[in-house]
């Protein structure tokens, strides 16, 4: 994906300095998208805050409520946040 201070993030970075690596790939290829098409995306990420600390948490959630977009998360754990709707299902399948 990159370098961090020089050193290549798929040899030396942690397992969340990887996942925020690729979200900002990702969030800078959607607003490319958004720009060109002239129309917002949705945003759809799948366990994203898992293995960011809470600060970064934090950060990502202010960051993507600033886009005005609509942005879906799926989560093992609850997420708290402001100006969020939140839908929690406890068990979809199985007994």
């Amino acid at each position: 994906i990159g370098k961090i201070d020089g050193k290549e993030i798929s040899l030396y970075a942690s397992q969340g300095q990887h996942r925020l690596a690729s979200l900002t790939v990702y969030l800078a290829f959607k607003k490319n998208l958004e720009e060109i098409k002239k129309e917002k995306a949705i945003l759809l990420l799948d366990d994203v805050l898992s293995e960011l600390d809470m600060r970064r948490q934090i950060n990502l959630l202010n960051n993507l409520d600033k886009d005005g977009g609509q942005v879906l998360i799926t989560s093992a754990n609850k997420i708290d946040f402001k100006n969020m709707n939140t839908i929690e299902v406890e068990k979809l399948y199985g007994r």
